[in-house]
């Protein structure tokens, strides 16, 4: 996509750069976190209704990609709500909500319909900001990045110095 859209403003090489910049880095992830086990987790995309992605959902391709496996993925949709029944089945190791207004994960970790989920219990919960995983396009690698450090931080230890 960012090379048909650089063409379409006349801004190729621009955009044959960013292409290359942004391959650089996954493939640095990538190479950073092989060796890590991927990791089960949940992402809220919303909490009333409790909101998350499925497997069509391009949100779904960037936790593979950093490492995790969404637990919600046997569901063949892009989002799909989640009842606390079915969190709890799934009770995921690690719990990452897309902050859309909350400012840190207490308000979560004191939710006390979730307070015997793994990664509630485990002081697993973390924030990431919408803008960088609900919204397709280049910020989306930065999203791709906070989720690895989330899920592997031993790993991804080394990410800063690049």
């Amino acid at each position: 996509a960012i090379d048909i859209i650089s063409k379409a403003i006349g801004e190729e090489e621009r955009g044959a750069a960013l292409h290359t910049s942004l391959a650089r880095q996954l493939n640095e992830v990538q190479r950073l976190i092989t060796q890590a086990p991927p990791k089960r987790m949940f992402l809220e995309v919303w909490d009333k209704p409790l909101l998350t992605v499925g497997r069509d959902s391009f949100i779904n391709d960037i936790i593979i990609r950093a490492g995790g496996i969404n637990v919600a993925a046997g569901k063949n949709v892009d989002y799909l709500s989640c009842d606390i029944e079915t969190l709890y089945f799934y009770n995921p190791e690690i719990y990452v909500v897309l902050s859309h207004y909350r400012n840190d994960t207490r308000s979560l970790i004191i939710r006390p319909e979730l307070s015997d989920i793994m990664a509630v219990k485990n002081g697993e919960v973390y924030q990431i900001a919408d803008d960088l995983l609900a919204r397709p396009g280049p910020r989306s690698f930065i999203g791709l990045v906070e989720l690895a450090k989330i899920l592997h931080p031993a790993a991804m230890k080394d990410w800063e110095n690049k």
